[in-house]
């Protein structure tokens, strides 16, 4: 299954790459969730933004100003670092922030052992083979990559990104108050 053709062309390189689509959207559905909470810990429950609304979540304590800098530093906090490389590391969970010319935040994918998932702001999740089907288009291009080291769930969740986070989640409050 494939986005709707206007949405699509916002992302010039998906099917030269390959991608499909692998959930509804969530627009005007109650929970909503974005690609910052599908990367961090596959959270399906709650839309990861700095800002002061009950709808958005932001660990205390990382910069909150919503910056490029802010979001490179969210991902620091769960314990991922900077590498340099793009490619697999069975061991390792990566990844891929993605940066305008302006120097925004616009997107974060997250590495599977088969591609790439993300989630398209308040539209659908995909799959995309790689992480040039996301360059070049609304997203900008992916300028940091980071990676941390996989313990099982971070192993399982590569294989069975969605089944995964709904079986096995992370508690986004345990985790704020864990990191205190």
């Amino acid at each position: 299954m494939f986005l709707q053709s206007d949405r699509e062309q916002l992302y010039p390189n998906l099917r030269t790459h390959g991608y499909e689509v692998t959930s509804e959207q969530t627009l005007f559905k109650k929970i909503r969730y974005n690609c910052v909470a599908w990367a961090a810990i596959g959270d399906a429950g709650k839309w990861w933004q700095a800002g002061i609304s009950p709808d958005f979540f932001w660990p205390v304590g990382v910069l909150d100003d919503g910056s490029f800098k802010s979001y490179v530093e969210l991902f620091e906090w769960l314990g991922y670092e900077r590498t340099p490389s793009r490619r697999l590391e069975p061991f390792h969970e990566k990844i891929a922030l993605f940066e305008s010319l302006a120097g925004d935040f616009e997107h974060v994918s997250y590495q599977l052992f088969y591609g790439w998932t993300s989630k398209l702001g308040g539209w659908e999740d995909i799959w995309h083979r790689t992480l040039e089907a996301m360059e070049g288009g609304d997203y900008g291009n992916a300028t940091v990559i980071m990676k941390r080291r996989s313990r099982l769930r971070g192993f399982l969740a590569r294989t069975w990104f969605s089944p995964t986070a709904k079986w096995w989640p992370i508690q986004r409050e345990k985790l704020s108050n864990a990191k205190k």
